[in-house]
């Protein structure tokens, strides 16, 4: 939801595309998960550098293939093209370019999907990074 719902709406209208587009508005967060464990791909267009990047992240732990923009934090997280792509932020035909053979081709999507879930757990899941934590301190008390 937001101010340019009723656009967005429209021009989805005046495509054809309500079939292949929904609007769902604010839905709680067990919703939300139901709805992307349902993707194949997950798209983060952000336009300004993302410090980390935590969406991208939840997908990869979700095993969906992920198409983020190419600066900040997810530049750093996605290793293409194996567990995603990258695209250039703000450019419409990069990002059209990236996307149509992930939403022509399931495969591709599940195979990217598989790597981005098996590297999210082994760098990004609650228990690397305790370790890593722990490996960093004890770097620190060694000095």
């Amino acid at each position: 939801d937001g101010s340019e719902r009723t656009h967005l709406e429209g021009w989805v209208k005046q495509h054809n595309l309500c079939e292949q587009v929904r609007f769902y508005g604010h839905l709680p967060r067990p919703e939300v998960e139901n709805l992307c464990q349902k993707a194949w791909v997950q798209v983060v267009p952000s336009l300004c550098k993302e410090a980390f990047g935590n969406v991208v992240v939840e997908g990869m732990m979700r095993g969906t293939a992920v198409l983020a923009s190419d600066s900040g934090g997810p530049a750093e997280i996605l290793r293409p093209p194996k567990d995603g792509l990258l695209a250039r932020t703000g450019n419409v035909d990069d990002w059209a370019q990236k996307m149509i053979p992930l939403l022509s081709n399931q495969s591709l999507c599940l195979q990217m999907g598989r790597a981005a879930h098996q590297r999210a757990v082994s760098e990004y899941s609650l228990q690397a990074c305790v370790v890593y934590v722990i490996s960093l301190y004890q770097q620190l008390s060694n000095k």
